[in-house]
């Protein structure tokens, strides 16, 4: 029993550790085992499984994420922004690529992501969405909320796009896979 639980102990290390780098995206299929630190957090220890769609340096996960049974979002796709803490986390509704160019996705449906923010400050999101490696074109938006904002990302073009989120003086990013428009 007590080697059983040293080895646990060990995997558990070698998988946090290993997700440390974010300078490379986490191959489909990767595990990491997340625990916010966050003073305000009661969000549970998530076991994460990495799935296709994520791009540029973001990993996306199948559900449930960290704040599934909040927001009952058992089985959603998410993925977090950088830096971890404060966590602000991504919620989608249907498969990789999450969104698509435009304002209708391949199902029919519109580019819904919720985003829940532990902690930091209750002020509105705002993000600015780019190209990754490009400055233009650049898209903003405003949703209000309080540390849960609903919302309907619509980019013009395919690729990988990264979005800078701000709420009020809280900083960090996401990248985000667009898929092409069915509409083309």
């Amino acid at each position: 029993m007590r080697s059983r639980t040293i080895a646990l102990i060990a995997t558990r290390c070698l998988l946090v550790a290993g997700c440390a780098n974010t300078d490379r995206p986490m191959p489909s299929g990767s595990t990491i085992e997340r625990t916010s630190t966050a003073p305000h957090s009661v969000a549970p220890t998530v076991v994460a499984h990495t799935i296709a769609g994520g791009c540029g340096s973001t990993p996306a996960f199948e559900g449930p994420g960290p704040d599934s049974s909040d927001q009952n979002l058992p089985g959603n796709p998410w993925a977090s922004a950088s830096p971890p803490e404060p966590r602000i986390t991504a919620y989608f509704w249907r498969r990789a690529p999450f969104v698509a160019a435009g304002s209708v996705n391949p199902d029919g449906g519109s580019n819904k992501i919720l985003w829940i923010a532990d902690g930091g400050p209750a002020e509105d999101l705002v993000i600015a969405a780019h190209p990754l490696g490009a400055v233009s074109p650049m898209v903003q938006f405003h949703f209000p909320g309080v540390r849960s904002y609903p919302s309907l990302v619509d980019l013009p073009t395919p690729g990988c796009w990264q979005l800078d989120l701000a709420i009020g003086s809280t900083r960090a990013s996401i990248d985000l896979l667009v898929g092409p428009s069915p509409l083309t």
